[in-house]
């Protein structure tokens, strides 16, 4: 959290445009994302012609990402989903600094196109959803998955600025086999049968 707060403090020192940044606590009675954004409306947070970013805790981003954003969210006709890069547990990969941004490479990671949880759109947008109606099954689907019913457009590419930590704290025996049998969060194949081979697993 505290790095995305120094990145908005520097992005908006040499910008004309002003980003601001809320934490919001959850009932967690329906989809997280549609959730926050409710939250944000109820609190007068937000205008209609707010251009909102909804974000992970364990993300790692440059200020060039937020420009990007603004970039490729339209009002009206496009929203934005980037395809972030999802670090492999530094245990596993050839990268041991936990905290930091990795280079982009197949050691290291890689583009996560089933990762849907970063959206970018204007507030306007969401409010149309509840006009179309689609808001009275949100507790059944995901924001994307509300967006998909409009007209809107979802501009997808990958972004190399945008990169996602491992979720595992600690990797164990039994995440090494799951991971090895099953696409994984944790490293890549052969990264994790070398190291199954050297514990005699294999």
């Amino acid at each position: 959290m505290e790095q995305i707060t120094d990145i908005i403090k520097e992005f908006n020192s040499r910008d004309r445009m002003k980003v601001s940044y809320t934490v919001v606590k959850l009932d967690r009675m329906k989809d997280m994302m549609v959730e926050v954004v409710e939250k944000l409306g109820k609190l007068s947070l937000i205008t209609s012609s707010s251009l909102l970013l909804l974000l992970e805790p364990n993300i790692r981003l440059k200020d060039d990402f937020l420009n990007r954003v603004r970039l490729n969210t339209i009002s009206g006709s496009q929203i934005f989903s980037p395809i972030p890069f999802l670090q492999f547990h530094p245990n596993i990969s050839e990268f041991k600094e936990i905290d930091e941004a990795v280079e982009i490479n197949k050691n290291n990671g890689y583009f996560n196109t089933k990762d849907f949880r970063i959206l970018s759109f204007y507030y306007a947008d969401f409010l149309s959803l509840e006009k179309l109606g689609h808001m009275v099954s949100s507790q059944q689907l995901s924001l994307i998955q509300l967006f998909l019913r409009t007209s809107l457009t979802i501009f997808r590419a990958t972004e190399p600025n945008l990169q996602l930590r491992s979720s595992y704290e600690d990797v164990k025996e039994s995440d090494l086999h799951i991971a090895y049998s099953d696409d994984s969060l944790i490293g890549s194949r052969a990264q994790i049968a070398k190291i199954l081979h050297s514990t005699g697993v294999l």
